[in-house]
C-alpha cells in the first residue's frame, strides 16, 4: 500500500518538458506523395485497363430490385453487377409476394442467365442444397426452386445430388452415388461445391453397408471405399453398419473381401485388446468367426492343393494330404487364425508360388518331413501333422504361454510335440474318432455339416489293433522329442 507521505513526496516532485512551437502561419502539409507516385505508375498499368471487363461491384447509387431483374428479364446481364445478384438472391422472395403474378417469369430469367454464369450458377446451386436441407425460409426464394432446371449440363454432379436430396429416401440413394463415384458423402459434395455439412451427408453414411452389400453392387474393388466410409463414421454408426455387413454377406464371399476382413479383425476381433468384439450382436460375433475361418482355411486350402499338383496321385503322400485338407474344410467356420508351416523340401517344391504367402518354415530336426497347421479354436489349439504314418492331432489349452510359442516362435515337428496336450490319430477311421473327440472338446464342426457314418463293430475292431501300433510309435517319437528339446 503506497503511504500519504509518498504521494506528497512525488507531488513536490519538479518534472519539466520540452515546449512545442508550431507556425500559425504554415500549417503542416500532410501530402501522401510515395502513394501518389505509385497511382501514376498504375494508370498505365494493363491489369487496370481491363477492370471494364469485370462485372461491376458498385455503382454510384443502388438500384431497385425490379429494375435489376428488368435487366435481368431483358437479357441485359451485363448491366447487372456481382453485389446486385447478391442482392437479388437475398431479396427475391420479398419482391415474390409483392410481386405474384411476376415470380415465375422473373426466376426463370435468372436460372437463364446462370447457364452463362458459373459464378451465379454455383449461388444458385449452394441455396437449392440449403433450402432442401431445412433453412427454407432463408436460403433462396421459392420461385427460383419450383423453376430449378434439372437438366443443367454444366456441373452435373451438383445436379444429381440436388435431384436425390429432394425426393424420399434421399440418404440411401446419397449413398449410391457416393459408392459410384467412389467418394464419401463430404466429398461428394466439396467436389461439387456444395455445402458439406448438410444433414443428408451424415445420414448417408448410415446406408453404406447396405448398399455395399446389394447383390447387384457387391465389388471387390469398392472395399477401400467401403473402409473410408467406416472409418469416417461415428462409433454408433460404424457398429451398425459392421453388424449389418457380417448379417447380409454370406462367409464364402465375405472371405474374398481380403482388405475387409483384415481391418475388421483389427478392429472387432476378440484376439484384440480394446476390440469392440463385446459390442457385437451374437449373430455377428458368429458370422465374423466365419468370415475369418474361411479366409484363414481358404489360403491354406490353396497351398495343400499347389503341394498335391506335385505329388503322385497313387502315393500315401498325396491320399493323406488330400484327405486331411478335406476333414479341416468342415471346419473352417470355427477357425480364429492359424498359422502354416512347411518343411524345407516343400517350400522349395512350391517355390515363387509362396511369395507373399504367410508360410514358416519348419526348423530341420531329424523328424519325417511333414506339413503342419496351428488352428486357434478359442479356448483350444489344434496342431495338425499333416504327413507321416506316425503322425497325429494334438490339442493344447490356451494360455498366453502357449500362444507365444506356437504363433510366435520358431518352431520344428519335435518342439512341437514336447509341448504335450491331448493326442489323437491319422489310422483307420481316424475321421469318425477325431470328429466325436473334438466334439467332447466343445469343438464342433460347421453347422450343416454330416457328420461321419458310425462303423460297424468289425471296423471297430480293426483300428483298436492299429492304434496298439500307433501308440507304441508316437511313444517312442515323444521320447525323441524330450531328448531333443531338454
Amino acid at each position: 500500500m503506497v503511504s500519504k507521505n509518498a504521494i506528497a513526496s512525488e507531488s513536490t516532485m519538479n518534472v519539466r518538458f520540452r515546449q512545442l512551437h508550431l507556425n500559425p502561419s504554415q500549417p503542416p502539409s500532410y501530402q501522401p506523395t510515395e502513394l501518389l507516385k505509385l497511382s501514376k505508375g498504375l494508370k498505365t498499368n494493363s491489369y487496370l485497363k481491363n477492370l471494364a471487363n469485370i462485372p461491376r461491384l458498385f455503382r454510384t447509387k443502388f438500384r431497385s430490385l425490379t429494375e435489376i431483374l428488368s435487366d435481368i428479364q431483358s437479357n441485359q446481364i451485363e448491366q447487372v453487377s456481382v453485389l446486385e445478384w447478391v442482392y437479388c438472391l437475398y431479396h427475391k422472395n420479398t419482391w415474390d409476394a409483392k410481386n405474384p403474378d411476376l415470380r415465375i417469369a422473373s426466376s426463370q430469367a435468372i436460372w437463364k442467365a446462370a447457364n452463362k454464369n458459373s459464378w451465379l450458377l454455383q449461388k444458385l446451386l449452394w441455396r437449392v442444397v440449403l433450402y432442401y436441407s431445412g433453412q427454407r425460409e432463408t436460403a433462396i426464394a421459392s420461385s427460383l426452386v419450383d423453376t430449378f432446371p434439372s437438366n443443367i449440363k454444366s456441373n452435373s454432379l451438383a445436379i444429381q445430388i440436388i435431384n436425390i436430396i429432394k425426393q424420399p429416401h434421399a440418404a440411401k440413394k446419397l449413398a449410391q452415388l457416393c459408392y459410384t463415384n467412389l467418394l464419401l458423402p463430404q466429398q461428394l459434395l466439396e467436389q461439387s461445391h456444395l455445402p458439406t455439412w448438410i444433414p443428408v451427408a451424415t445420414e448417408a453414411l448410415n446406408h453404406v453397408a447396405e448398399v455395399f452389400s446389394d447383390p447387384s453392387n457387391i465389388n471387390y474393388k469398392h472395399t477401400d471405399w467401403l473402409l473410408r466410409c467406416l472409418n469416417q463414421m461415428s462409433a454408433d454408426q460404424q457398429l451398425l453398419a459392421v453388424d449389418s455387413l457380417l448379417n447380409k454377406i454370406s462367409p464364402e464371399l465375405g472371405a474374398n473381401l481380403t482388405q475387409l476382413v483384415t481391418w475388421l479383425e483389427e478392429n472387432y476381433s476378440p484376439r484384440v485388446t480394446n476390440s469392440r468384439w463385446n459390442q457385437l450382436s451374437l449373430f455377428a460375433k458368429s458370422a465374423l468367426r466365419k468370415w475369418i475361418g474361411a479366409v484363414n482355411y481358404r489360403d491354406f486350402a490353396n497351398l495343400i492343393d499347389q503341394l498335391l499338383e506335385t505329388l503322385d496321385q497313387n502315393s500315401l503322400d498325396f491320399k493323406q494330404l488330400k484327405s486331411r485338407r478335406k476333414f479341416w474344410a468342415d471346419y473352417s467356420d470355427r477357425f480364429q487364425r492359424l498359422r502354416i508351416l512347411f518343411p524345407q523340401n516343400s517350400v522349395n517344391i512350391l517355390g515363387s508360388y509362396l511369395h507373399g504367402q504367410d508360410v514358416s518354415i519348419l526348423i530341420d530336426d531329424g523328424s519325417e518331413p511333414t506339413e503342419v497347421c496351428i488352428f486357434d479354436f478359442g479356448d483350444w489349439f489344434v496342431i495338425e501333422f499333416f504327413r507321416g504314418w506316425s503322425s497325429e492331432i494334438r490339442l493344447i489349452a490356451n494360455n498366453p504361454e502357449t500362444e507365444a510359442i506356437l504363433f510366435g516362435d520358431n518352431l520344428s515337428v519335435k518342439r512341437l510335440r514336447c509341448l504335450g496336450g491331448k493326442r489323437h490319430d491319422h489310422r483307420y477311421l481316424w475321421q469318425f474318432s477325431c470328429e466325436e473327440w473334438l466334439n467332447q472338446n466343445q469343438i464342433p464342426p460347421n453347422s450343416g455339416t454330416k457328420p461321419y457314418p458310425n462303423p460297424t463293430s468289425q471296423q471297430l475292431q480293426d483300428r483298436n489293433h492299429q492304434l496298439i501300433e500307433w501308440n507304441r510309435v508316437i511313444q517312442k517319437l515323444e521320447k525323441e522329442a524330450q531328448e531333443y528339446c531338454f
